[in-house]
């Protein structure tokens, strides 16, 4: 009798383990249903200004209700800023060793779950001399897995979920993928995502500088990490053909095509024909959609680099033509703080994905971008009070030409309010520089918001002016000069 309730006992086990696998798989692979919308951006923070604005991004996410994840494409600092010193000491006096934990603390602010990808920057790049020789790229890497990585399998952000990270599901026949913790996979509504650990600077194979300069140990790493890279793609692409998903996105931080590392001079893009190569024969293998996502060339675009193997693209690589994949180079190094990418993934679409950039609110003070108040001035009055002469003009062009944008403050009072007080001089001091330059420019606000009210009130009287009989004829000011009206072009989703 207690081997038959031993046995029963043991067997409902089992059964409830395996239907409940079962279910969480099923789960993971249903969840959003056919259309999801995601957060994509990279290259942030690339400044301290954006660092100390964060809040706007942060903000501007996290208030959109469609927006399931964010995920980041690389890059926590810009490629003229010092790394941290991990695992010197004493701490190379140029670095900022504080700087990858003030950057966590912002990951975690936002409430979706946070998918996040190492960038060249903040390891590969970190002996460079433009970022000061400021630490060695590995003992970085390894500062980079701890901390953003410390717990495998789960995503940062406020309400983290899980996800299938190369840690954990390696090859056994490859012991050594259990490293790359930063590798993760997850599905959402028959999409399957999966990051990689692909950086600039054509993957890791410029040289590394003196002191940290180990051409054995450079090696080895490129070698190992593009061969686990390569592995953990087809994982992604098996599970997607044996889940019979829809759609497969790909996301890691290296423009494979960036035109200037082509160019004379450039850092060139040899070392990504393989993965390259690998991605193309598995696309077509799929059949379905395909999108990269990346970023590094820091510049907006939408494209399909293997559609047309004669192409300036699909000359590169050396590939078949490959129809069925698309990418999306993120915008980087914006001085926009809330700038992000809005991805929706609709499996129901021929294509699969309609991008739009997200609108740009809450610019930046000018002052805090070194930018005078006068210069600001110039471009349309001050922020509060021309923003809406500009609003059509910010819509239509992206942002004005000449440098960050200085309009659609209205939408953010107490920027306006902190840059319309007064700046203060203590009594007796000698006037600084940014003094004199605040004084010039609340003048020249002055003036051109006078100038502005005069015009606008001169506008709204009615003219008069005497008609043949000598009696007086009373005309609207827009009536002896009028203007055809222009319709405000309305955000638009594109499809790609």
């Amino acid at each position: 009798m207690k081997r038959l309730l031993l046995s029963t006992a043991l067997l409902a086990a089992v059964f409830t383990a395996g239907h409940s696998a079962i279910a969480d798989d099923r789960d993971d692979n249903d969840r959003g249903n056919d259309r999801q919308t995601i957060a994509v951006f990279g290259d942030w923070p690339y400044s301290q200004v954006l660092l100390d604005n964060a809040a706007l991004l942060i903000n501007s996410i996290n208030s959109d209700p469609d927006v399931s994840l964010v995920l980041h494409v690389g890059d926590i600092h810009s490629g003229s800023q010092p790394c941290t010193s991990a695992g010197i000491l004493p701490p190379i006096p140029a670095s900022k060793p504080g700087w990858n934990q003030s950057i966590y603390f912002q990951f975690q602010q936002f409430k979706f779950p946070f998918v996040y990808t190492p960038g060249d920057n903040e390891w590969t790049d970190c002996q460079k001399t433009k970022e000061f020789q400021s630490g060695d790229p590995l003992k970085e890497l390894a500062a980079v897995r701890s901390l953003f990585f410390a717990r495998p399998g789960k995503t940062l952000g406020l309400e983290d979920r899980d996800v299938r990270s190369q840690a954990k599901y390696f090859d056994p026949s490859f012991p050594a993928d259990a490293k790359f913790v930063e590798n993760v996979m997850w599905e959402d509504g028959k999409v399957v995502f999966v990051t990689l650990n692909m950086p600039g600077s054509n993957n890791d194979t410029l040289p590394w500088a003196s002191p940290f300069a180990n051409p054995t140990a450079q090696a080895q790493e490129v070698a190992e990490r593009t061969a686990a890279d390569t592995r953990w793609l087809k994982a992604a692409f098996g599970r997607a053909m044996d889940r019979h998903a829809r759609a497969v996105v790909v996301a890691l931080q290296a423009d494979m095509w960036d035109p200037a590392a082509v160019a004379p001079g450039g850092d060139g893009l040899s070392a990504y024909t393989p993965f390259v190569q690998e991605l193309a024969n598995l696309s077509l293998q799929f059949g379905r959609p395909v999108l990269l996502l990346n970023g590094d060339s820091h510049v907006f675009g939408a494209d399909h680099p293997l559609a047309v193997s004669s192409s300036s693209t699909g000359v590169i690589h050396h590939t078949l033509p490959v129809p069925n994949l698309t990418r999306i180079t993120v915008q980087g190094s914006t001085t926009a703080p809330s700038e992000w990418l809005r991805l929706t993934i609709d499996t129901r679409t021929p294509n699969g994905f309609v991008r739009r950039r997200s609108p740009r609110l809450g610019q930046i003070p000018c002052k805090q971008q070194g930018i005078c108040r006068a210069a600001c001035a110039n471009r349309g009055s001050h922020p509060c009070g021309g923003a809406a002469r500009h609003r059509r003009f910010s819509k239509r062009k992206g942002r004005p030409r000449g440098g960050p944008a200085c309009f659609h403050a209205t939408r953010r009072r107490e920027t306006c309010r902190a840059m319309q007080r007064p700046a203060r001089q203590a009594p007796g001091a000698i006037p600084t520089v940014d003094f004199l330059l605040s004084h010039f420019a609340r003048v020249v606000q002055k003036v051109l918001v006078k100038s502005h009210d005069v015009t606008r009130s001169a506008s709204d009287r009615r003219i008069s002016a005497p008609d043949e009989g000598g009696h007086p004829l009373n005309l609207p000011a827009s009536a002896s000069a009028p203007r055809a009206s222009r319709p405000r072009s309305a955000p638009t989703a594109t499809n790609v």
